[in-house]
Protein backbone atom coordinates (compact mmCIF):
# COMPACT_ATOMS: atom_id res chain seq x y z
CA UNK A 1 0.00 0.00 0.00
CA UNK A 2 2.55 2.24 0.96
CA UNK A 3 4.04 1.71 -2.59
CA UNK A 4 0.48 2.15 -4.54
CA UNK A 5 -0.02 5.38 -2.64
CA UNK A 6 3.09 7.51 -2.29
CA UNK A 7 1.40 10.82 -1.89
CA UNK A 8 -0.12 9.55 1.46
CA UNK A 9 2.11 11.16 4.42
CA UNK A 10 0.62 9.42 6.86
CA UNK A 11 -0.68 5.77 7.94
CA UNK A 12 -2.90 4.60 10.67
CA UNK A 13 -3.44 0.81 11.37
CA UNK A 14 -6.35 -0.30 13.30
CA UNK A 15 -8.20 -3.92 13.87
CA UNK A 16 -10.65 -5.79 15.45
CA UNK A 17 -10.49 -9.50 16.64
CA UNK A 18 -9.23 -11.39 14.21
CA UNK A 19 -8.23 -8.12 12.35
CA UNK A 20 -6.02 -6.73 15.66
CA UNK A 21 -4.48 -10.16 15.37
CA UNK A 22 -3.26 -9.54 12.03
CA UNK A 23 -2.58 -5.66 12.65
CA UNK A 24 -0.52 -6.27 15.38
CA UNK A 25 1.24 -9.72 13.27
CA UNK A 26 1.57 -6.78 10.21
CA UNK A 27 3.79 -4.49 12.52
CA UNK A 28 6.20 -7.61 12.59
CA UNK A 29 7.69 -6.02 9.62
CA UNK A 30 9.54 -3.07 9.88
CA UNK A 31 8.92 -1.44 6.74
CA UNK A 32 5.36 -1.35 8.32
CA UNK A 33 6.02 -0.31 11.76
CA UNK A 34 7.67 2.58 10.09
CA UNK A 35 5.46 3.49 7.59
CA UNK A 36 2.44 3.28 10.34
CA UNK A 37 2.23 6.91 12.16
CA UNK A 38 0.18 5.16 14.87
CA UNK A 39 -1.95 1.84 15.21
CA UNK A 40 -4.92 1.53 17.41
CA UNK A 41 -6.28 -2.34 17.85
CA UNK A 42 -9.32 -3.63 19.82
CA UNK A 43 -9.39 -6.87 21.39
CA UNK A 44 -6.93 -9.03 19.44
CA UNK A 45 -6.55 -12.78 20.10
CA UNK A 46 -4.21 -13.69 22.63
CA UNK A 47 -1.31 -15.60 20.93
CA UNK A 48 -0.75 -12.68 18.72
CA UNK A 49 2.61 -12.00 20.41
CA UNK A 50 3.88 -15.94 20.56
CA UNK A 51 4.48 -14.97 16.51
CA UNK A 52 6.43 -12.08 17.34
CA UNK A 53 8.16 -13.51 19.93
CA UNK A 54 12.40 -11.89 20.23
CA UNK A 55 10.81 -8.23 19.04
CA UNK A 56 11.87 -4.98 21.14
CA UNK A 57 9.01 -3.95 22.81
CA UNK A 58 10.20 -0.08 21.90
CA UNK A 59 9.72 -0.68 18.11
CA UNK A 60 6.17 -1.15 19.22
CA UNK A 61 5.22 2.05 20.76
CA UNK A 62 3.12 3.64 18.63
CA UNK A 63 0.95 0.83 19.04
CA UNK A 64 -2.01 0.83 21.33
CA UNK A 65 -3.71 -2.36 22.57
CA UNK A 66 -7.39 -1.49 23.64
CA UNK A 67 -8.96 -4.57 25.59
CA UNK A 68 -12.24 -4.58 26.80
CA UNK A 69 -12.53 -6.27 30.30
CA UNK A 70 -15.45 -8.54 29.37
CA UNK A 71 -13.90 -9.86 26.19
CA UNK A 72 -12.90 -13.30 27.46
CA UNK A 73 -11.31 -14.03 24.20
CA UNK A 74 -9.03 -11.16 24.21
CA UNK A 75 -8.59 -10.75 27.95
CA UNK A 76 -5.12 -12.38 28.64
CA UNK A 77 -3.15 -10.39 26.25
CA UNK A 78 -1.72 -8.56 28.98
CA UNK A 79 -0.97 -11.14 30.59
CA UNK A 80 1.71 -12.94 27.92
CA UNK A 81 5.10 -13.57 28.31
CA UNK A 82 5.39 -9.94 25.93
CA UNK A 83 2.63 -8.19 25.90
CA UNK A 84 3.63 -5.56 22.70
CA UNK A 85 2.54 -2.25 22.66
CA UNK A 86 0.45 -0.19 25.33
CA UNK A 87 -2.11 -2.10 26.93
CA UNK A 88 -5.20 -0.02 27.59
CA UNK A 89 -7.97 -2.25 29.91
CA UNK A 90 -11.07 -0.51 29.35
CA UNK A 91 -14.25 -1.61 31.62
CA UNK A 92 -17.70 -0.99 29.72
CA UNK A 93 -19.79 -2.78 32.72
CA UNK A 94 -21.86 -5.37 31.91
CA UNK A 95 -22.97 -6.57 27.76
CA UNK A 96 -26.18 -8.48 29.40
Amino acid sequence: AFAEYPDVSEWFLTGHSLGGSLAVYAMGDKRVREGVKEAHIFNPGVGTCDLLRGQDKKNFEHLHVHLSKSDTISEGYEYQENPLGNVNVHDFGSVV
